[in-house]
């Protein structure tokens, strides 16, 4: 696994927080959610997977072929409006506190460093992509981030 790729998740969180202070703002024209929306909804995902790689046993690890996973990861970034947000990983309300966020930001941040102990073949098991090894969940990570980041800055463009 790379520093880099750790790195540049914890630059997305720090940006996640820059933005925590407009969590009550939307732009339907953009997203149905709000600002808040979009920065609980990537801390649950990174907090989610981090919980499911460390649970994993790497040596059950088996990854098919899966072409959707192919041309996402060559594409960097995943289009707009596209899938749905698993129960599990969407806010159970519309309406938090800027401390609620940045508590949240705050665990979720410390949780970060723990991928860099974790064995190659710690995975988790999207619902599209499949199973996904420690640098594939690292990246989609990465990935989904800067998807949710995007949509925030334009809520806010």
């Amino acid at each position: 696994m790379s520093q880099r790729s750790l790195e540049q998740l914890t630059r997305q969180l720090h940006e996640l927080k820059d933005h925590v202070q407009h969590f009550e703002i939307s732009n339907e024209r953009v997203s149905a959610a709000n600002v808040g929306w979009h920065i609980e909804h990537s801390l649950l995902v990174i907090d989610g997977v981090i919980e499911s790689l460390s649970k994993s046993d790497p040596s059950t690890f088996k990854a098919p072929f899966n072409l959707k996973k192919i041309i996402i990861y060559l594409l960097g970034k995943f289009p707009r409006g596209k899938a749905r947000a698993p129960k599990s990983v969407r806010p159970k309300t519309e309406v938090y506190s800027q401390e609620e966020l940045n508590a949240h930001l705050e665990t979720s941040t410390k949780n970060v460093p723990s991928l860099s102990q974790l064995e190659p073949k710690a995975y988790f098991k999207h619902p599209i992509f499949g199973n996904l090894a420690l640098n594939d969940s690292i990246r989609f990570l990465e990935m989904h981030t800067e998807h949710h980041l995007r949509i925030i800055r334009a809520i806010l463009a």
